[in-house]
C-alpha cells in the first residue's frame, strides 16, 4: 500500500488530494495534484505528509480570515517541500 495522498505516474510520485468539503468556500480546486518530483516512495511519503499538514493548517488560517486561495498556484505553494 502506498502512503495517503500518493500517486505514481511513471516513474515519478505524485500528491492527489480531494479538497474537504469545509474548505470549499476558500479552495476553488475541487482536486489538489501535482508531481512531487521523486521517484523514491519513502522520500514521497515525507513530502506527501508534510503538504497535507501544510495544506490543511494554510486551509484553516484562510477560513478564519475568510481569503480565498484561488490566486495561489500550488507549484508555487509547496515548491520547498
Amino acid at each position: 500500500m502506498h502512503g495517503r495522498h500518493l500517486k505514481k505516474r511513471g516513474q515519478r510520485w505524485h500528491y492527489y488530494r480531494n479538497r474537504p468539503k469545509r474548505f470549499a468556500d476558500i479552495e476553488p480546486r475541487a482536486v489538489i495534484t501535482f508531481s512531487l518530483r521523486t521517484d523514491c516512495l519513502s522520500d514521497a511519503k515525507l513530502k506527501a505528509a508534510q503538504i497535507s499538514k501544510d495544506l490543511d493548517e494554510q486551509w484553516r488560517e484562510a477560513q478564519l480570515r475568510g481569503k480565498i486561495l484561488a490566486n495561489r498556484a500550488s507549484t508555487e505553494r509547496f515548491a520547498t517541500a
